[in-house]
């Protein structure tokens, strides 16, 4: 076994190289985790992005369906309105709206909206339509 002790410059190399290797895992440390970071805030970001439109889309569907004359089964005031379709479950919770008004010159206002139950996440999406009332 050798026991000779180390010459002054072999440790010296030594500290040098540890210090180097701190050095780069500091540098690594703080590139990576700003990526990181961003790339989860940027996930969120489509995910709402990609959840804002699928409920766009079935408030839209919904509100076609009420000015075709699906709004006759309703009377004037709010009520809480199922949203009908498969996505439906993909959704996050909220509650849809519906508020059905009859306006003086015999046209029909209706106003359809989805809130989110957890706020912060999504806004809330909102569709009106203005309509004169068929006889």
């Amino acid at each position: 076994m050798n026991t000779r002790p180390q010459p002054r410059a072999q440790r010296r190399l030594a500290g040098y190289i540890q210090a180097d290797l701190i050095t780069a895992f500091a540098v690594i440390s703080l590139t990576l985790l700003p990526l990181g970071y961003g790339y989860v805030h940027h996930r969120r970001l489509v995910r709402n992005a990609t959840t804002r439109a699928v409920v766009l889309e079935l408030i839209d569907s919904e509100m076609e369906v009420l000015a075709a004359g699906e709004h006759r089964a309703f009377a004037e005031g709010s009520r809480a309105y199922p949203l009908r379709g498969l996505a439906v479950r993909d959704l996050p919770l909220g509650e849809c709206t519906l508020v059905k008004s009859n306006l003086p010159d015999s046209r029909i206002h209706l106003t359809l909206a989805w809130t989110p139950t957890r706020e912060g996440l999504l806004k809330p999406v909102q569709r009106e339509i203005t309509f004169q009332a068929q006889p």
